[in-house]
């Protein structure tokens, strides 16, 4: 009783059977978040290493950019497990370097396993979302029709040898960008 309307979670009331109201704790978005694909696409180097390689450096580009204007960035990953780097303030970024010079792209790394432990990890609280793909598909898709719910803006930043056509809007909220292998991120981002 008195609280405001828009602070009551309608679907986690329905689950309960009882009134669920938000607590706001601080600001209502925590930052950017980042959902990188970690899946390796082909067994052979010369096809696997331009990807993985432009796909780090979007991500590393993307989160270096938001930390050094004072923005906190959260980056999803999936590495044999679910991995999330939380990061506040651009000190925290060699930390992160460090990490993605680490990182090992594998084939059981699926964009469903990364999009579900995303959403478990609460991306949707972010203020804006950026999906760094190698393909746009289905599980893509729904993790953009999940954000887009809840008026959270996404970019995707769809990595791949073939950028012959324009970027394109998808859906509300939403723009896919491609970027190629050989691009130039200042250019493109």
């Amino acid at each position: 009783p008195g609280d405001d309307l828009r602070s009551i979670n309608w679907k986690m009331s329905a689950h309960l059977g009882k009134p669920y109201v938000r607590t706001k704790t601080g600001e209502e978005s925590t930052g950017v978040g980042i959902i990188m694909d970690s899946c390796r696409y082909s067994n052979n180097p010369s096809d696997y290493l331009p990807l993985e390689n432009k796909i780090l450096e979007t991500a590393l580009a993307v989160s270096y950019y938001h930390l050094s204007n004072g923005i906190t960035t959260n980056i999803h990953t999936f590495e044999k497990t679910a991995k999330q780097y939380h990061l506040q303030g651009i000190s925290s970024f060699e930390d992160f370097y460090a990490a993605m010079s680490d990182f090992s792209f594998d084939e059981n790394s699926t964009l469903n396993k990364l999009f579900k432990s995303a959403n478990t990890a609460n991306i949707t609280s972010c203020s804006m979302v950026y999906l760094i793909v190698h393909e746009i598909n289905d599980d893509a898709l729904f993790m953009v029709n999940e954000l887009t719910k809840n008026q959270t803006p996404v970019v995707i930043y769809h990595v791949c040898e073939d950028t012959g056509k324009d970027s394109v809007n998808i859906g509300k909220n939403t723009i896919v960008k491609r970027i190629g292998y050989e691009d130039r991120l200042k250019e493109v981002l």
